[in-house]
């Protein structure tokens, strides 16, 4: 999702993109060693006098054995909880910097814990749930500001130049990304450990050895395995525009890379900022294009990684989309306020491979949490500007949500029953008109996530983290945070 920032930035953005520096990706990759630290427990039961039942309690157990797991990130410590609230167990978690980035597979936790975004001393830890020896990786190793030389100059005169600190703190807000393989088997991570900027590295889960896959003087960023594990698709950036207020980054090209290094391709050239927003198939992937933060979309493409062959799908802007991968169609926003939009209408299109773009409604979304796909349903929801929301299907249907005004951090019930969101407290409410409100937690609501079952909703505010169970969805259980505040990192799940 693009963030938010000002606006006023874009045209300086257009007028300071750097040229394209050819980066150099067929090194051989290099294995090194990991370092592991004392084998510990990852986690220490703990009292549970914090903890407060507000209805219907249940007696307390210790934290199964066998899972699936709660686990929750707060800004200074991780705890781990039943589905059901109980066994309350905290996470062992080492020194005061923040954790910026969290990505989890079966009973594996990684963390990358950084004092800032643009930390040096950034941190990757690998653990795992059922007590095995923890796997600790610094990511900045080589990282020195004096690696680098700045620019006295503004290359080809349509650039901002650089110092060496500029680009300094670049590499060390571009490494820490996370990204596990479909299968399991490898987690792809960016660092500096071998060199002055940000590459891709890949650590096997079955030799416990780390891979170098990339060598460049572009920055590693935007990591994405192929649906089928077999490549690892990143993009060559020229510049970050760190601290340049709405600016994007600078792309200079797309790349994919075989987890074992043996094979290296440039995918696609690149002039702008741009994200994969979906993929069609193993070897097809949705790009849309962008300059900046704040502005729309201008094009998106489906790009095929084998041939390289890149095809238009949407040749105009637009403001916002989402993609149904088991469907294969794509829905987005046209609004010629925010667009300048010269070849189609406002309004909404449906987009399938191989066919014309076709308008299904003048509605008209939301620039930011305007359209988003929700598997659990089967359909889009679409917010617009003046709080109504929609229900469209991958077929083009459009119907009213009539107990909704905003899809801002809405989660849906697996079962696709019921929905979750804040408005002045917690609400959760079905599609047949029904809401419950509960506001016994005081503090910013940042997200929802589900069990399994839909029988309970977990809410994580800035006050505490609570249970809420159907079917009234009064708090089962509440956890105060105390001082460990801030931090926003989603709860996840964690499984055997």
């Amino acid at each position: 999702m693009k963030n938010l920032f000002s606006t006023f930035c874009l045209l300086a953005l257009l007028t300071a993109c750097q040229p394209a520096i050819p980066p150099t990706r067929t090194i051989a990759p290099t294995t090194l060693g990991v370092t592991a630290t004392a084998t510990t427990p990852m986690l220490t039961s703990v009292s549970t006098a914090n903890i407060k039942p507000t209805a219907s309690p249940l007696p307390d157990r210790p934290l199964s054995t066998s899972g699936p797991w709660v686990f929750v990130p707060l800004n200074k410590t991780f705890f781990a909880i039943n589905p059901d609230g109980t066994g309350y167990t905290s996470f062992n978690r080492s020194g005061p910097k923040n954790v910026v980035a969290i990505a989890t597979y079966g009973n594996r936790v990684a963390y990358v814990e950084k004092d800032t975004y643009d930390d040096v001393g950034a941190v990757l830890t690998l653990r795992s749930l059922l007590g095995d020896a923890p796997i600790v990786i610094p990511l900045a190793t080589s990282l020195k500001e004096s690696a680098f030389t700045g620019d006295d100059f503004e290359p080809n005169g349509n650039s901002y130049p650089k110092s060496a600190y500029d680009k300094y703190i670049e590499t060390a807000t571009a490494i820490g990304e996370l990204a596990w393989s479909p299968n399991g088997k490898y987690l792809a991570f960016t660092g500096a450990i071998d060199g002055p900027t940000s590459d891709v590295y890949v650590y096997s889960l079955a030799t416990g050895k780390i891979k170098r896959l990339t060598d460049s003087i572009t920055q590693a960023v935007r990591l994405e395995w192929t649906p089928d594990s077999h490549y690892i698709v990143h993009a060559a950036a020229t510049s970050l525009n760190v601290g340049r207020s709405g600016g994007g980054y600078d792309l200079d090209s797309f790349w994919a890379v075989t987890p074992d290094g043996t094979e290296t391709k440039k995918i696609a050239s690149l002039s702008s900022d741009a994200e994969i927003l979906g993929w069609l198939d193993s070897s097809k992937y949705i790009v849309g294009y962008f300059y900046s933060y704040t502005s729309p979309y201008f094009a998106l493409d489906i790009v095929d990684i084998n041939t390289g062959k890149t095809t238009n799908w949407f040749d105009d802007s637009f403001v916002t989309g989402s993609y149904a991968p088991i469907d294969k169609v794509f829905l987005l926003s046209v609004d010629k306020v925010i667009t300048g939009t010269q070849k189609y209408a406002d309004g909404l299109y449906l987009l399938r491979p191989g066919k014309t773009p076709e308008k299904i409604s003048d509605i008209k979304a939301k620039q930011f949490a305007g359209i988003a796909w929700y598997p659990e349903i089967k359909r889009f929801l679409v917010a617009d500007y003046s709080g109504k929301v929609y229900l469209v299907t991958a077929d083009g249907r459009v119907e009213t949500i009539p107990s909704l005004s905003t899809i801002n951090d809405l989660t849906i019930s697996p079962d696709g029953k019921y929905w979750s969101t804040f408005d002045g407290g917690i609400e959760v409410g079905d599609f047949e008109g029904h809401v419950w409100k509960n506001i016994s937690s005081a503090g910013d609501v940042w997200c929802q996530i589900w069990s399994a079952d839909s029988h309970y909703c977990y809410v994580l505010t800035n006050e505490s983290f609570m249970i809420l169970a159907a079917p009234d969805f009064k708090t089962l259980r509440e956890i105060p945070r105390g001082s460990d505040r801030g931090g926003w990192l989603a709860p996840v799940w964690v499984s055997p």
